[in-house]
């Protein structure tokens, strides 16, 4: 634990090197920050942290709290539910209970605003890249293309009520669902 604390204080631009890493992270270039007072605090924090680990040691629950749960990061209305940096303009949850559910981006109706696309502009691109979870208005797989290819009515009904909680389209086709 020890090591992981100096290799985040190192990371804040305190220490000598980074230890037992293969692949070395990008220190924080805090000439980037404009409130100085959060960069001596940060350093400052780091420096404490790094020497009373020294002096007591850690508890796991101690160093782990800086990401939220899933549930509380959606609360709390967070793009993401860690400190990675956001992925993609949709996103999908899973849920404890099975499936899954998307969400935008929050940036991405902020972005078409000042883009400046009205409101209803935004609502459709933001409908369109979230996908209505239905195959019955696609231009070429949708209900008359599967009953071609072979699928009866009962197993493209069971693709359809699958299709809004799919984190992919193959999972609403498999076995599973299908068989």
């Amino acid at each position: 634990m020890l090591k992981v604390i100096a290799n985040h204080a190192q990371a804040a631009g305190i220490g000598d090197g980074y230890k037992g890493l293969s692949i070395i992270p990008p220190t924080i270039n805090w000439s980037l920050v404009k409130q100085h007072e959060m960069v001596e605090t940060s350093k400052t924090l780091w420096t404490e942290a790094l020497k009373l680990g020294k002096k007591y040691g850690f508890r796991n629950a101690q160093t782990t709290v800086v990401a939220p749960t899933g549930t509380i990061g959606l609360y709390m209305d967070c793009d993401t539910t860690g400190i990675e940096p956001d992925f993609a303009l949709v996103k999908y949850k899973k849920l404890a209970g099975g499936g899954y559910f998307k969400i935008i981006n929050r940036s991405v109706p902020l972005a078409l605003e000042n883009l400046g696309y009205g409101a209803l502009e935004r609502e459709a691109i933001i409908n369109y890249a979230l996908g209505s979870g239905s195959l019955k208005n696609c231009p070429h797989i949708n209900p008359v293309s599967l009953k071609k290819a072979g699928l009866t009515e009962i197993e493209i009904e069971k693709v359809e009520s699958h299709l809004e909680s799919a984190f992919d389209i193959n999972y609403a086709f498999s076995p599973s669902i299908v068989g």
